[in-house]
């Protein structure tokens, strides 16, 4: 049972978990003339060209925009009247290594920068008086997008726009050689393995909330229609995995962006990790338990045939797994989380980069 326990749960959480992220940039077609990006960066194309009377109530000719990225945490994810919206916390801190701004764009002018490879928060800048002073702001969550960070990949080109009524759409540049979902794949599953990358060696209270959220997740979507919940579970081809996300109520919703946003930032410890012989021992309480509970229900989870077969036994048999770790003290559960999160032992660690985040071109 070891083999696929590790290998589903470490899908199965990252694949929702990231879902979210391709619900923040829709892919739509391009503008054939956008300019090339270098493979080291990723480039932001920004457009505003808002009528400020119909949008804000305001007749000024010298409207301006600046755009905000920050390393930091910049907004976090509220939950206001069932809608997820990203409240900034400042717009101004001491961290200015950790954030760049753009400002004085004019309305209805073009302007292109340079973005060093990276999770950030970014915000749109509304200067209304063309005044130098921040009036307000626009972000992500009004394309629809409820995640705080979003995570910037070099060779990609993003386009963020305002349009005349003042809402604000951010898309990413489709590759023409691949279809709509693969390129919506493309996108979040390089969110994916940063998560990925971090699960082993984070604090072992973020990791008991992530498995907490799963847990909840794997019951929401069990009460749906449809299959998503083995979707999410069996979702090593990514398909139903959008469709699962937006099923989730907004609650779990805004928790999960949040956790992202946590699981991207929160401070990692290398770990030594328990040898296969460790983890099946450690396991041996739950694997009884479930045993007891599911009978020989519960090899269901190294039997991807059974499971396709019977998928609400299956989700059950796995929440249960799952849940009953939960039960254990969290020093103990840990480590085989731990176990379970890590998909490649000999995966190299990527260093981020010196020089600062921003270049305007």
């Amino acid at each position: 049972m070891q083999t696929t326990i590790r290998r589903v749960l470490f899908i199965a959480g990252l694949a929702l978990l990231a879902a979210g992220c391709a619900t923040v940039a829709p892919m739509q077609q391009a503008p054939a003339t956008a300019p090339a990006a270098p493979s080291a960066v990723a480039t932001i194309h920004f457009h505003g060209d808002t009528d400020t009377e119909v949008a804000w109530m305001n007749k000024s000719a010298t409207m301006q925009w600046g755009l905000l990225f920050a390393r930091g945490d910049l907004v976090s994810v509220e939950e206001k009247k069932a809608a997820l919206l990203n409240v900034p916390r400042y717009f101004e801190t001491d961290f200015l290594n950790r954030m760049a701004t753009v400002k004085g764009i004019p309305n209805g002018a073009r302007k292109t920068i340079t973005l060093e490879p990276g999770v950030y928060d970014w915000l749109v800048l509304i200067d209304i008086q063309g005044d130098g002073v921040v009036d307000g702001y626009l972000g992500t969550q009004a394309s629809q997008g409820p995640l705080a960070a979003f995570e910037f990949l070099g060779g990609k080109q993003y386009f963020i726009e305002i349009d005349r009524k003042g809402d604000l759409s951010f898309r990413v540049e489709p590759d023409p050689a691949l279809s709509a979902e693969e390129n919506n794949d493309a996108v979040y599953l390089a969110l994916m393995d940063s998560i990925a990358e971090r699960l082993p060696e984070l604090d072992d209270e973020l990791l008991k909330e992530y498995v907490e959220l799963i847990v909840q997740e794997i019951e929401a979507l069990r009460s749906v229609r449809g299959n998503l919940c083995y979707d999410m579970i069996h979702g090593e081809q990514r398909k139903g995995l959008a469709r699962a996300y937006e099923a989730l109520p907004p609650r779990l919703k805004v928790r999960e962006s949040a956790l992202i946003d946590r699981l991207l930032r929160g401070a990692t410890e290398e770990r030594e990790p328990l040898s296969e012989e460790e983890f099946l021992q450690a396991m041996e309480p739950v694997t009884d338990e479930l045993r007891r509970l599911h009978g020989d229900g519960a090899d269901i989870l190294d039997d991807p045939e059974r499971f396709a077969r019977e998928k609400d036994l299956g989700c059950r048999v796995y929440r249960d797994m799952l849940a009953l770790t939960l039960l254990m003290p969290v020093e103990q559960a840990a480590p085989i989380w731990r176990y379970m999160f890590t998909e490649d032992e000999d995966e190299e660690d990527g260093e981020p980069g010196d020089s600062g985040p921003v270049t305007n071109t």
